[in-house]
């Protein structure tokens, strides 16, 4: 049987689309958690090699920020979701 585990973040309403380097630094803490993540989960025995990102307007931008940091881990994500993100 699969599992399926949800994490969320929560940036206490920080409000990103005003101050670029605020997002920056909110991909970044995505990034930390997702290595917590699937070390979390290796541990337990689990399979997971990968995440799936989604997130709601600029959680979206956030999300597709994450990739740009040194801090990201190579394929630790599979795929983001973004709703009503400002891409433009």
């Amino acid at each position: 049987m699969n599992e399926l585990a949800f994490f969320a973040a929560d940036f206490k309403e920080e409000l990103s689309a005003f101050d670029g380097d605020l997002l920056w630094g909110q991909a970044e803490f995505v990034n930390d958690c997702i290595r917590e993540i699937l070390a979390h989960i290796k541990r337990g025995e689990g399979r997971a090699s990968s995440v799936i990102l989604i997130g709601h307007s600029m959680g979206g931008l956030v999300a597709r920020a994450t990739f740009l940091l040194p801090n990201y881990v190579p394929l630790s994500v599979d795929t983001i979701v973004t709703l009503n993100s400002p891409h433009r």
